[in-house]
């Protein structure tokens, strides 16, 4: 991306000349020659950052075992307000006290 440029959160693209340097303007008109000029001008990379949780959300969307048809309809009963139900506390307690007492 670094032929675009960043003004005020929207983008466009750069003129053609502009990483070779102005070919007149300021550098013209004050007499310098090629022997004054950089040798080449700076490379422009892009940098990509990627954080933690990123990390971390790529990782577990590559385990195994993971079912995301069975995360997708749990996130919708919750949304609803119809995932916890008194049968599934009840269940839930119920095996916590029985890995408690393992």
């Amino acid at each position: 991306m670094g032929d675009i440029i960043g003004v005020n959160g929207f983008f466009q693209a750069l003129p053609v000349d502009y990483l070779a340097g102005p070919a007149t303007g300021e550098r013209a008109r004050s007499g310098s020659t090629a022997a004054n000029a950089p040798a080449s001008p700076t490379a422009l990379t892009d940098e990509v950052e990627v954080s933690t949780l990123g990390n971390l959300l790529s990782r577990m969307s590559e385990a195994p075992g993971i079912r995301l048809g069975r995360i997708a309809k749990i996130r919708a009963a919750i949304a609803a307000g119809t995932y916890e139900t008194p049968a599934k506390i009840s269940t839930v307690v119920d095996r916590l006290l029985d890995r408690l007492d393992d």
